[in-house]
């Protein structure tokens, strides 16, 4: 094969990778190939700077900015004591089962507060990877950074969503300044299992049709009303039905508790 040929295969496997089209694992027999996650029009709101006259029912200018771009290509959101709450796949694209405590062999850097022009007020490193999967049954990852906003967000402690519960999310698609994708309503576990290998995938999800795109992986799926973090988006399913999907929070905490690991939020 041409090196020519083999350039473009592999950036085409790393823009698929920025893009968060999904974990892929020869082990589980699972192919996903996420291309979808606009829903119909596309809802996708730039959100400015002074948050005047943006709308009456908008988080603070202050809660926003405990947003995070994260540069290789991912949204992160600040819930307390310096952590920060991803998608595992935006710290380790390969598919891998629960992890804790693991050291940040390559640091990377979060800026919060990207918004229009504006480049953030304040930048990051990542410390310790406190926990992380990016499996069949969760994908998420909770991070230490050397500092962080003042401002966090809650995460959601009631258990599951309800079934019809309105949801948004506010992201970094594509690495732009931060966007709101309007609201949703939780769509709960769907079985798409036609393909009996992917079954499980999709029962351990919450769908919704919140506009996403590339690099809005990781983001918080909150509560239009408590702003509280119901989910952390995973990524799009182009292939079968309108949907976009992500980790419940409740799911994230059984696991956090069986493992042992507390957050000292």
């Amino acid at each position: 094969m041409k090196k020519s040929m083999i350039s473009l295969i592999w950036l085409g496997l790393l823009a698929c990778t920025l893009a968060s089209c999904g974990p892929t694992s020869s082990q589980e027999n699972l192919q996903l190939v996420d291309t979808k996650s606009i829903i119909g029009v596309n809802d996708l709101v730039y959100v400015p700077k002074n948050l005047t006259n943006f709308r009456e029912d908008s988080p603070s200018e202050e809660l926003l900015d405990s947003i995070g771009l994260i540069h290789s290509g991912c949204t992160a959101t600040h819930i307390g004591n310096n952590i920060m709450i991803t998608a595992g796949h935006c710290v380790q694209a390969k598919f891998f089962n629960f992890h804790k405590n693991i050291p940040c062999n390559k640091p990377f850097s979060i800026s919060w507060g990207v918004r229009e022009s504006y480049r953030g007020y304040l930048n990051s490193r990542c410390v310790k990877i406190i926990a992380a999967e990016n499996s069949i049954k969760r994908d998420f990852a909770l991070i230490e950074v050397d500092n962080a906003p003042k401002s966090l967000f809650n995460l959601y402690t009631g258990g599951e969503p309800e079934l019809n519960q309105e949801m948004t999310i506010y992201s970094h698609p594509m690495k732009r300044p931060l966007q709101w994708s309007k609201n949703c309503k939780n769509l709960g576990r769907k079985d798409l299992g036609q393909w009996n290998s992917n079954r499980d995938y999709y029962l351990n999800r919450l769908h919704y049709a919140c506009d996403t795109e590339g690099g809005s992986s990781g983001a918080a799926v909150i509560d239009p009303n408590s702003y509280e973090i119901l989910a952390i988006h995973n990524s799009g399913i182009g292939f079968r039905g309108d949907m976009n999907k992500a980790t419940s929070i409740k799911d994230i905490l059984d696991k956090l508790d069986e493992e042992g690991v507390t957050l000292n939020l």
